[in-house]
């Protein structure tokens, strides 16, 4: 007994520093969600998106977005959100946040969704509560040692989930050399990748599924994040009329779409796809400004 009770309260104390999922899935349902890859759980800060948004204290909007691996749309990922959901909600907002990569699949069954690598994530395993900490998640997939979140408790990592918002927190050293080297990393990634990869129909159709559910909950913008311009040839490499379907979705089911593609070269990234904080800041405020304009 006195051994599980020191587990539950070193798991108890982790507020973020150690994992960057765990505190998502402890916030309980939620209204107004931000949804997408890594893009957006690192690039969309919700206090500053609602700051411009009017009526937006009668919702409160949550990021609810992982990484390529975890939620790329398809049905592990809207059946997780639906699970974060307040289905009685009617009145909220939902950023559906694009990009190719999130529609792409490698493999001789792009279309085949029991071959999704998600499959094998907690989005797929568990369900949301409203209170930490999460057992299931912590005995199941958290993979650092117990010591790393007494250790970042104290001294905390320069990544960090904000369980209110959902937010993913980086803070990296910026120097321009640093940086650098990190977007050449990543575009070694995206050279050695990309020809692999193919638009998977399975995940397009999961994509029209989320925007059709959501729409019954309030309302829903579509938009496409920026990543540098060194990356962004790979978005056109590997899904060339990727603009054209996002388009002709936001026709389709009348969405307003915010495509910052154009103005990549205007923000500052971390390794290349992730925004750094105060670019992070500029384009919630620029976004939530466009949304207020919307409705």
């Amino acid at each position: 007994m006195t051994i599980s009770l020191s587990f539950i309260f070193i798991w108890a104390i982790e507020d973020g520093n150690a994992d960057p999922f765990a505190m998502r899935f402890t916030t309980g349902k939620k209204s107004a969600l931000i949804l997408g890859n890594s893009r957006a759980a690192q690039g969309l800060i919700p206090e500053f998106i609602e700051q411009e948004v009017k009526g937006s204290g009668s919702f409160d909007l949550y990021n609810y977005s992982f990484g390529i691996g975890y939620s790329a749309y398809g049905p592990v990922y809207l059946n997780s959100i639906m699970d974060k959901l307040d289905q009685a909600s009617k009145e909220g907002l939902f950023i559906v946040t694009v990009d190719p990569w999130a529609l792409v699949e490698g493999g001789e069954r792009p279309n085949d969704p029991s071959f999704f690598p998600e499959l094998d994530s907690p989005l797929a395993n568990l369900e949301n509560q409203n209170f930490k900490p999460h057992l299931s998640y912590m005995i199941n997939w958290f993979s650092s040692s117990y010591y790393e979140i007494i250790h970042r408790h104290f001294r905390p990592a320069n990544e960090r989930l904000h369980r209110e918002n959902g937010w993913l927190e980086l803070v990296l050293p910026m120097d321009s050399a640093t940086v650098n080297y990190r977007i050449q990393q990543k575009v070694r990634d995206f050279e050695n990748g990309y020809k692999n990869l193919q638009l998977s129909q399975t995940r397009l159709e999961y994509l029209e599924k989320t925007i059709k559910v959501l729409k019954s909950h309030g309302k829903v913008v579509l938009v496409y994040l920026p990543a540098h311009p060194e990356i962004m040839k790979y978005d056109q490499l590997v899904l060339p009329d990727f603009q054209i379907m996002m388009e002709r979705l936001s026709e389709k089911y009348t969405i307003p779409f915010k495509d910052y593609s154009e103005q990549a070269g205007k923000f500052t990234y971390t390794d290349g796809i992730h925004l750094y904080q105060a670019s992070g800041r500029r384009l919630s405020k620029d976004l939530g400004k466009w949304i207020d304009k919307q409705f």
